[in-house]
């Protein structure tokens, strides 16, 4: 196209020539042809007419017809336009969305003299005092602010003070208002713009003043979700209307949601709709100390110490003591419970251990504080100072049965870490000895020695198999385990819902029962392993653990997931163990990551199934856990007793899972599964009918009263319990929407509840605790930079601050689409310059015949 500017500034004549898809090379020739073949004609019938008419005449009428091919040329081969041009900007909007979550209710004194300044500019704090002021006073604190005179450091020192006391939500107001730097009407006269806030949920609203009121900060969410207002951009991107352009995010960047915002950022990128971050807060982390976490068992057994683990944020803190005490009931129950950190001024996180021992039964609230030595330091807030944690102690300790053939170093090691845990009772039974017989067997277990058999029953009625909460069964032979102990060992589990441990062994266990025993024998009824094979890798294997296994509580050995996995990893290798085919219903926990045959590596999912080797399944009432390794003793190497006695410890502690219904008699246990829940949280209660407790005449349910103090309660609710699948005597809901408090349960179950043993006061033990919403909010309160970066980076916006946050204005302008319209009028077609044309043409014609008709010639 070939554009010819006319004296109108915004018209022009366009060109487009004929064939100029071709090569210019031939288009060109074509367009000579066009124009050479009709001036040949017209050439020769010039020189036709040079013999009857003078030359005058004849060069005459050759002009004229020349000039008529010139224009039928002009029109045919380059087809010229008359355009109109103009600028349209493509319809757009702005999404902005304030982050309306209790960390934007924090101030931030931190700030460095020059950026208050530069923000009580950008917020028009002060009115009276012009930006050339403002701007000297500046220069002059980043250079030496010993030059301002007394004058000009007073009313320095007087806008610091109204910076220092803004809340992060008060800057963001004045950031939108006409008050301060008045960005949203500035984005209003070039965009639709679209306002919305939001915490864990999000929001839209009609105007500033609904959203975000000047004065006041309350119901400020509990949670940070940055994916909330990304996932509505795309949904404004992916509905009908103006082009969005970007997102203007007033946050913190403080985002605890589980979801990563990250991949969304990324997507909006790929569609072109930048984010631009404008980020509350100082650069410099606020002066606070925070309790990170405070983490402490849910369930002890009475007379056991509790172990507290604690961290401690400390941001902004100069060099001090800072002191981290655990509190029962307002006091320090030992000396220990006081600890006293050296903080060297450093950002840091510090971990703090604390033992406890409670003695009383029942739920006890514990208090974690943390504290300045220094009474005077000005923490940017005190609310992340102290932390809760419920722990219930229970009755008794966990009774355990440990049986093994022979005292293999398996055996051996387990024994001595189950007898030095003062929460565990161990009993053995090891059936190959070397006893002389001159000492009768019940005197050697009186004074401590295992038994030669399984606990004898005294009656048809009571097996004291039943009195036992966890049954370990190691290498033991088909001969040693007799049929009919098979048998009362599968009633314990099916019937009296009790925990079965199988320990794998090099001679017996499970391989010699699967090959000699029948498919109806007990013990292979409650074995979760159908096939067995044995693992043999030279370089030996560890251990990793399934999704499944990385939630179970006897796994984790160390607090964080990514250690624990990595802890797992690093443990000694094994050289023996047992996998195989899996039974319906069985889950795996962990399984040998190596593909034991070279260049086959299978999925995942089928690798677990195929090589699982720490496997759990429901039987009956109870539940049987298959360890496929008969060397846990090799976790000591170098460790002591740390992680070997820690597994072994927590595995028993989740074994005697029937201990987290403490309250109740030989006729039903009752409880809530936990001794505390967060508000939100589904409290999970249940029922167990004992052997004694007749069968109920009608439905069971729970009452649920909570404890206004004083001794006064008041009715919640009656909840109707759920019978459990396979299970006939346990029953089982969850109940949602409790508000904060403590509550008393009570089973509603007539002819069954009201019988109590003489002299029981479990129930005492029928309590649990709903606390208020964990809030992650306030642990770490200084802005995320880096995340707000990253957010930027992935969509190709930009991360602004507080003070130059109406430079978003410029470059939201800048991202504008703006599309050059023209209206076009063909010179062969469209009126009236077709009209024109055709005059032209007439013109031409006529007078070529006026001269030929005087000529003589017509």
């Amino acid at each position: 196209m070939i554009r010819i500017p006319l004296p109108e500034d915004d018209a022009a004549l366009l060109l487009l020539p004929r064939w100029s898809d071709l090569e210019p090379l031939w288009s060109g020739i074509f367009l000579a042809l066009l124009l050479l073949v009709p001036a040949l004609f017209v050439g020769c019938l010039y020189r036709y007419e040079m013999r009857l008419v003078k030359p005058v005449t004849a060069l005459g009428l050759l002009l004229l017809r020349l000039g008529l091919v010139l224009v039928l040329w002009s029109v045919v081969g380059f087809q010229p336009m008359l355009a109109h041009f103009h600028i349209e900007e493509e319809p757009s909007q702005v999404l902005v969305a304030v982050d309306l979550s209790q960390s934007m209710g924090v101030v931030d004194p931190q700030r460095s003299t020059a950026d208050k300044l530069r923000l009580a500019r950008a917020l028009r704090l002060d009115t009276n005092t012009g930006d050339d002021t403002l701007e000297r006073w500046i220069s002059l604190q980043e250079k030496d602010a010993t030059l301002l005179d007394d004058a000009d450091k007073a009313q320095v020192d007087t806008l610091g003070r109204r910076v220092d006391q803004l809340k992060r939500v008060e800057i963001a107001h004045r950031i939108l208002s006409s008050a301060g730097a008045d960005l949203l009407a500035r984005l209003h006269a070039q965009h639709k713009v679209k306002l919305a806030g939001f915490h864990k949920t999000l929001w839209e609203a009609t105007g500033l003043g609904a959203l975000l009121p000047a004065e006041g900060t309350n119901n400020l969410g509990t949670t940070t979700d940055l994916t909330l207002p990304l996932r509505q951009a795309l949904e404004l991107a992916g509905a009908k209307g103006d082009k969005l352009l970007g997102i203007a995010l007033l946050t913190d960047g403080l985002h605890n949601a589980s979801e990563l915002p990250t991949a969304l950022a990324k997507e909006l990128g790929r569609r072109k709709i930048a984010i631009f971050p404008v980020a509350l807060g100082a650069r410099q982390p606020p002066i606070d100390l925070a309790l990170v976490e405070v983490q402490a068992p849910s369930n002890i057994f009475k007379d056991t110490e509790a172990p507290i683990d604690v961290r401690v944020k400390a941001t902004g803190v100069p060099a001090q003591e800072v002191v981290v005490e655990l509190l029962h009931e307002g006091k320090l129950l030992a000396p220990t419970h006081r600890q006293v950190l050296k903080h060297d001024g450093a950002n840091r996180t510090y971990a703090v251990h604390f033992q406890c021992k409670l003695e009383k039964l029942g739920a006890h609230t514990l208090e974690v504080k943390v504290q300045a030595a220094d009474k005077s330091l000005q923490e940017v807030t005190r609310d992340n100072n102290v932390q809760s944690a419920v722990v219930r102690v229970l009755k008794d300790k966990a009774r355990v049965l440990l049986v093994d053939g022979e005292a293999r170093w398996e055996y051996h090691y387990l024994a001595n870490a189950l007898a030095r845990d003062p929460a565990i009772a161990l009993e053995r039974v090891l059936f190959v000895q070397p006893r002389l017989g001159l000492v009768k067997d019940d005197v050697l277990e009186k004074i401590g020695y295992a038994r030669t058999m399984l606990p004898a029953r005294k009656d048809e009625k009571a097996d004291p198999l039943e009195e036992y909460d966890c049954i370990l069964v190691g290498d033991v032979s088909p001969g040693q385990l007799a049929l009919a102990e098979r048998r009362r060992l599968e009633k314990y589990v099916a019937d009296r819902g009790g925990t079965l441990v199988f320990l794998a062994g090099k001679r017996y266990m499970p391989q010699e029962f699967l090959s000699t025993a029948g498919a109806d024998d007990p013990l292979l009824r409650m074995l979760p392993l159908a096939k067995v094979k044995a693992a043999t890798p030279p370089s030996g294997f560890a251990l990793a653990l399934t999704a499944e296994g990385t939630a179970t509580p006897f796994l984790q050995l160390e607090l964080q997931p990514d250690e624990n996995l990595k802890r797992w990893a690093e443990l000694p290798r094994h050289y023996w163990g047992v996998t195989g085919t899996l039974k319906p219903g069985a889950a795996v926990l962990a399984y040998l990551p190596e593909a034991l045959q070279p260049g086959k590596a299978p999925e995942r999912a089928a690798l677990e199934k195929s090589q699982g080797i720490v496997i759990t399944q429901g039987y009956g009432f109870g539940r049987v856990l298959f360890l496929g390794l008969d060397s846990t003793w090799r976790w000591r190497f170098r460790e002591g007793d740390t992680y070997h006695h820690r597994f072994w410890g927590q595995l028993v502690r989740w074994a005697a899972s029937d201990r987290i219904l403490p309250a109740g008699n030989k006729y039903v246990r009752f409880g809530s599964r936990l001794p505390v829940y967060r508000q939100g949280q589904e409290a999970e209660v249940e029922v167990r009918l004992g052997e004694a407790a007749p069968p109920p005449a009608t439905k069971v349910g729970m009452r649920i009263l909570r404890q206004l103090g004083e001794g006064k309660e008041e009715l919640v609710a009656v909840v109707p319990l759920n019978q459990q699948p396979q299970q006939a005597k346990v029953f089982a809901a969850k109940v949602s929407d409790l508000p904060a408090g403590k509550y008393r349960l009570e089973p509603d179950i007539p002819g069954v509840a009201g019988k109590r043993d003489e002299g029981d006061k479990s129930d005492r033990l029928d309590t649990f605790t709903v606390l208020p919403p964990e809030n992650g909010e306030m642990t770490d309160l200084a802005t995320n930079w880096e995340l707000l970066k990253a957010l930027a980076e992935h969509s190709g916006g930009t991360v602004l601050n507080e003070a130059n946050a109406a430079q978003l204005v410029d470059l939201l302008g800048r991202r504008i689409v703006r599309r050059e319209l023209r209206d076009e009028q063909r010179l062969w077609q469209d009126a009236p310059l077709v009209w024109w044309l055709l005059a032209i043409l007439l013109g031409f014609l006529t007078v070529e015949w006026l001269w030929r008709k005087a000529a003589g010639l017509a």
